[in-house]
């Protein structure tokens, strides 16, 4: 094999990641089942089928693979806005007992993001207006 693998790596196998579970050598080829969070563990040939290596974030530094510096500055705000929300009583929505809805955020995303800011909030009779 040209990279090198063992029972528990992490894999990427098309559009799916897996944990590997076993390993079979059979002349050039090897027997890879992989086990995948949702459905059944699924064997693999390699060659042909393409299975990458999802490296640690430790193997990452011994490579010196980083990630665009944008993503770490998304991930940190992510973070920080979640812990924000999170123990700030006057930010929070953990503390009401609101149902957000995908289609509710997309819109609200839509109407922050657009061009003109011109809103016009409206809601069903009986929803608690104050």
């Amino acid at each position: 094999m040209e990279f090198t693998i063992k029972i528990g790596d992490k894999v990427r196998v098309g559009d799916k990641i897996g944990e590997i579970i076993r390993l079979d050598l059979r002349g050039s080829s090897t027997i890879i089942k992989v086990a995948f969070q949702e459905g059944p563990a699924k064997d693999f040939v390699y060659p042909p089928t393409k299975i990458e290596k999802i490296l640690s974030p430790i193997e990452q530094i011994q490579n010196n693979k980083f990630d665009p510096p944008i993503l770490f500055d998304l991930h940190y705000e992510a973070n920080r806005l979640s812990l924000a929300y999170a123990y700030d009583h006057l930010l929070s929505l953990s503390f009401t007992r609101t149902n957000l809805e995908p289609y509710q955020v997309e819109a609200v995303y839509k109407t922050l993001n657009s061009y003109k800011n011109r809103i016009l909030l409206a809601d069903d009779v009986g929803l608690g207006k104050r």
